[in-house]
C-alpha cells in the first residue's frame, strides 16, 4: 500500500449538520473520486493537509482518539464509523492544526477558496501526476520541503496514545 500524504476533512456526505469526516488518501483527488460517486451534486474536501506520510498517519491516529466519543461508532453504536464525528468542522480543524503546531509536524495545511472537487489528475490545482507516479512525486516534494526530517520519516512520531484506553473504551 501506499504511504498517504494527505489529510482531509469534510462535511458528512448526507448533509447532517456538525458532522464531519476524517480520513487520508495517497492524493486528494482519488479521495474526491472515492466519494463522488455516491453524490449526485458535487462533492469536495472542506480542507486538505499534506505532509510527510508517518506525520499524517499519527495526526488523523490521534484525532481519532482524542474524538473518539464523539464518533458515529460510539455514538451510534455502528461499528464503522470511526473517522465520522459529531463535532463541528472548525473544531476539527483548528484541533488539527494545534495538533500539527504542538507537536512540531511536518505538516501544513493547504488552504483552499472553495472545496477541492477535482477527480483526476488532470483536473488537480496542484499538478500531482496520477496515482502510479504520485507517490514518488510526493515523496520528492516532501524530501524538498523537510529535507532535515525526510531521513525520519519511518519513525514514529509524537507521543504514543496510551494502549488500554486505545484499546479497551472505558465508556
Amino acid at each position: 500500500m501506499n504511504p498517504s500524504h494527505f489529510l482531509y476533512l469534510h462535511k458528512d456526505l448526507t448533509g447532517v449538520v456538525d458532522v464531519s469526516k476524517i480520513g487520508v488518501a495517497i492524493t486528494p483527488y482519488s479521495a474526491v473520486r472515492a466519494r463522488q460517486k455516491f453524490c449526485w451534486q458535487q462533492f469536495g474536501l472542506d480542507y486538505l493537509w499534506i505532509g510527510l506520510p508517518n506525520h499524517i498517519s499519527w495526526l488523523e491516529e490521534t484525532i481519532k482518539h482524542d474524538f473518539r466519543f464523539f464518533s458515529g461508532h460510539h455514538l451510534q453504536n455502528m461499528g464503522t464509523q470511526t473517522e465520522i464525528f459529531q463535532v463541528n468542522i472548525q473544531i476539527m480543524r483548528d484541533a488539527i492544526n494545534q495538533l500539527i503546531k504542538d507537536h512540531s509536524l511536518c505538516v501544513e495545511e493547504i488552504l483552499l477558496d472553495k472545496p477541492y472537487t477535482a477527480t483526476s489528475s488532470g483536473q488537480c490545482p496542484y499538478d500531482i501526476p496520477g496515482e502510479k507516479q504520485a507517490a514518488a512525486w510526493l515523496d520528492a516534494k516532501m524530501k524538498q520541503r523537510w529535507p532535515e526530517q525526510w531521513h525520519r520519516r519511518y519513525e514514529t512520531v509524537g507521543p504514543s496514545l496510551p494502549m488500554y484506553n486505545h484499546f479497551f473504551d472505558p465508556c
